[in-house]
């Protein structure tokens, strides 16, 4: 596999895993006065996520972004019991979507490095993608961030993984995609041209392949390093 010059990373539950946002919402929603059921924060947040997720390519800046994190805080105003105020309560939302990196992230980060392989992070994700990633100390470890906001459609359409290869330099042929989604990541990336891997930490899709249950096996499964 000498071919491969460049790694594609997608970053939602690929390298990013999202902390339990209900009891952190539910906590700030009663220190503010607004008594609301665990069980109504945690359908508003699923219907929250599920809208951001149809949605996410419509935050291409920092004015579409918040016009869209209102949106999603409507959405999950429409199932609490006691909201807050559109303003108090997109705050509160954001707050509460925390994200945290999975342990296998730095090693595999760290031998891609040691590789000398250029990491480009492809993802289903708005425009601040770059934003989060920073704050969790890794921006720096890749070559360029695209988002289907930058591009305007999401994985598993090809455009996505096409501006991804510009950004890295490198052709279809010379680059391996890994992520999470058999449909996005998995068919998407093939169907590009590209190498794929699937990551299937929880052993979800045990029929599928070429698939790895940590990042730091993506290099031994390819070979280059």
């Amino acid at each position: 596999m000498a071919r491969i010059r460049a790694v594609l990373l997608d970053a939602y539950g690929t390298m990013l895993s999202l902390v339990p946002p209900a009891p952190i919402l539910h906590r700030a929603l009663a220190e503010a006065g607004y008594l609301n059921p665990m069980a109504a924060v945690e359908r508003g947040l699923t219907a929250e996520i599920r809208f951001y997720r149809a949605h996410h390519d419509r935050g291409r800046d920092a004015t579409t972004l918040a016009a869209l994190r209102r949106e999603c805080a409507g959405i999950l105003a429409g199932e609490l019991l006691d909201p807050p105020p559109p303003g108090p309560l997109t705050e509160m939302l954001v707050d509460a979507l925390r994200f945290q990196l999975f342990d296998d992230v730095l090693p595999a980060l760290d031998a891609l490095d040691a590789a000398g392989l250029p990491i480009v992070v492809a993802s289903n994700w708005d425009y601040d993608l770059p934003t989060e990633l920073e704050r969790l100390g890794i921006l720096d470890r890749f070559q360029a961030v695209v988002t289907s906001a930058d591009v305007g459609v999401g994985k598993p359409d090809a455009r996505v993984f096409a501006e991804a290869l510009r950004r890295a330099g490198v052709g279809a042929g010379e680059a391996v995609h890994c992520g999470d989604d058999p449909v996005c990541d998995l068919a998407g990336a093939l169907i590009a041209g590209l190498e794929a891997v699937l990551i299937d930490r929880d052993a979800r899709h045990p029929s599928l392949s070429p698939r790895i249950d940590s990042l730091v096996d993506l290099g031994d499964l390819h070979g280059f390093l």
